[in-house]
């Protein structure tokens, strides 16, 4: 599942790189990777409820224990379906923010991975820089813009930039 976490969204969603097409960060030995991961999965397919409220709390625990160990994060957000009523798609969708990274954009959410494991749910994270944050606003990116009206804060260092409050309109 770790190796599909990292393809959820960005095969989905283009404009969620901080720069460039899905065709320069993807090749056939990743899609051939992707493909085999799914195979391997499908025989293991079981049904879950969630408790909403405590699966909440649980990731707001998760996201303070993260912000206890990394002096470079600035936020934590959750987004996606699971902030709807109707969530039926048993994933969550989390955005970490930090203030920089040396690590490629499929590389950086390795470092939280870990941290999402025990909720025993498919996790999507996306790390940004805040740099590529600011970027990306620039560009009025569809991406941010969403996250920015419907996330949930789970976690924030008050001591850095607030991103998000600070969105760009021109």
């Amino acid at each position: 599942a770790r190796i599909l976490d990292r393809y959820y969204i960005e095969a989905r969603y283009p404009n969620g790189f901080p720069t460039g097409k899905p065709a320069d960060y993807f090749d056939r030995q990743l899609a051939q990777e992707a493909l085999h991961a799914a195979e391997t999965i499908l025989e293991f397919v079981e049904v879950t409820s969630i408790d909403h409220d405590q699966l909440i709390r649980d990731l707001e625990s998760i996201a303070v224990r993260i912000g206890s160990r990394d002096a470079t994060l600035v936020e934590i957000r959750l987004y996606g379906s699971l902030l709807t009523e109707s969530y039926t798609e048993r994933d969550l969708d989390i955005l970490v923010l930090v203030s920089s990274s040396t690590k490629g954009f499929l590389q950086r959410s390795d470092a939280y991975r870990d941290d999402f494991l025990p909720l025993e749910l498919d996790t999507d994270i996306k790390v940004y820089p805040l740099k590529e944050i600011e970027a990306m606003k620039k560009q009025d990116n569809p991406f941010l813009r969403e996250i920015e009206q419907t996330s949930r804060l789970l976690y924030s260092n008050s001591e850095q930039s607030q991103p998000f409050s600070t969105w760009r309109t021109n």
